[in-house]
């Protein structure tokens, strides 16, 4: 009588089990369903760049300069952006307090373009559409360290996870493919 393991295939079926259920495990242990994720864009360069591998944690607490990733909200979802996004805090805004916190590092806004992008975080915030989805008084401003402007302001709710550290060029394979095949 040949064992289970004899039978071909069966140890590709094998891995590929083992690989689904460590990546559970690990979104399990690291709280969030999105542990291991790969930069697909140049929006965060020169601090991460693309076919990096990065590995998130769900935590509470977010903090000015963290990078994060989180999920697009509906006006993104619009443009056709579905996967999550991966920028850093750089503001924080408590809507009940009505006051604002700055990042001060090297990919911060400068101090002529604050006002603008509160204002706009401001009307955001005051959207019906969007204020029925929150429940929390902070929201967040994002942004590619590569990038000129920041996202949409983004709420608690939205965020996945941040990020505790990345293995450069590990996941390039994975990213030609989706570069290649939009997958």
């Amino acid at each position: 009588m040949k064992k289970i393991w004899e039978y071909p295939g069966v140890d590709i079926l094998l891995i590929f089990f083992g690989c689904i259920l460590a990546y559970k495990l690990a979104g399990f242990f690291l709280c969030t369903p999105h542990p291991l994720n790969v930069v697909v864009s140049p929006s965060m360069n020169p601090t991460l760049n693309e076919g990096d591998l990065v590995i998130a944690y769900g935590c509470s607490n977010y903090s000015l300069g963290d990078i994060i990733f989180y999920i697009p909200n509906e006006y993104y979802r619009k443009l056709g952006i579905n996967r999550p996004i991966l920028h850093r805090i750089i503001a924080e805004i408590d809507i009940e307090n009505k006051t604002e916190k700055y990042w001060e590092g090297i990919y911060s806004l400068p101090p002529s373009q604050r006002q603008k992008v509160f204002d706009l975080a401001k009307k955001v915030i005051k959207d019906k559409n969007i204020k029925r989805f929150t429940s929390y008084k902070i929201v967040y401003l994002v942004k590619g360290d590569n990038n000129k402007m920041p996202d949409m302001p983004v709420f608690r709710e939205q965020i996945v996870g941040k990020v505790l550290f990345r293995i450069p060029y590990l996941a390039y394979p994975r990213y030609l493919i989706y570069k290649l095949f939009g997958v």
